[in-house]
């Protein structure tokens, strides 16, 4: 007698997704490995005291080399592009994306917009080399639901803090790529929803460990240097702060 079992693609992914981040999040296999390493070369004669003395300092070696690997070896994920590529897709999650916005209902669209990410994130490519997500989250309420509900959470949100001004003179310069959201209307519609959601964006990343503050205003090389060393300064701490 032989059955046959529907087996869900996406559940499966979602599932697998789950667990490399639990293994990722604690470094788990790197950390077991090393000590088992070690301790087959020095042999100490009381395993288990060696191990609550060593694990932190593997640990964090660990970490610190997982923040010296290059940047470019991380997927970009651009959420407006996205959101413009999957209008031309004819799946479900599209479909729910044209509805949403011909329906122009805000709590809709969001919901929409944050299918597509996650669907985005779930691709071989962004869970084998990690990912970077640009132009999203926009509010309290799609931070909450990135950090609690995605199957793969950001470890790090880099909060780039630059006046207003300068912004936008940075965005207008730079090359249009094809994407039509590339206007200066579209611009400053941005950084006028922004700016109403900033104070309650700002008390909620405030109350995270994964949040970065940076002061973007001099040069992309300064920037980085700034970025790399606070990182590097952070212990690897996801969550509420106590």
């Amino acid at each position: 007698m032989s059955t046959t079992t529907t087996i869900n693609k996406l559940a499966l992914a979602e599932y697998s997704a789950e667990l490399m981040v639990y293994f990722e999040k604690h470094k788990i296999i790197e950390i077991i490995t090393r000590l088992m390493v070690e301790i087959g070369l020095i042999r100490p004669t009381n395993p288990q005291n060696w191990i609550a003395i060593n694990i932190r300092r593997i640990a964090d070696e660990f970490y610190h080399k997982c923040l010296k690997a290059s940047f470019t070896s991380s997927k970009i994920v651009n959420a407006e592009n996205l959101i413009y590529t999957t209008f031309f897709r004819n799946d479900e999650v599209a479909q729910k994306l044209h509805k949403a916005f011909l329906d122009n209902v805000a709590k809709d669209k969001s919901s929409a917009v944050s299918k597509a990410i996650q669907q985005r994130l779930l691709q071989i490519d962004a869970l084998r080399q990690g990912w970077v997500l640009i132009n999203y989250p926009r509010n309290v309420e799609e931070f909450t639901e990135m950090f609690e509900t995605y199957k793969i959470p950001p470890n790090k949100v880099i909060y780039l803090q630059c006046p207003e001004i300068m912004a936008m003179r940075r965005l207008v310069a730079k090359p249009n790529l094809g994407c039509p959201q590339n206007t200066c209307e579209y611009i400053e519609h941005e950084m006028a929803y922004f700016s109403q959601n900033e104070t309650a964006i700002n008390d909620y990343l405030q109350r995270r460990h994964e949040t970065i503050y940076i002061d973007s205003t001099p040069c992309f090389e300064a920037v980085r240097t700034n970025l790399w060393t606070q990182m590097e300064r952070l212990p690897y701490v996801m969550g509420y702060k106590m």
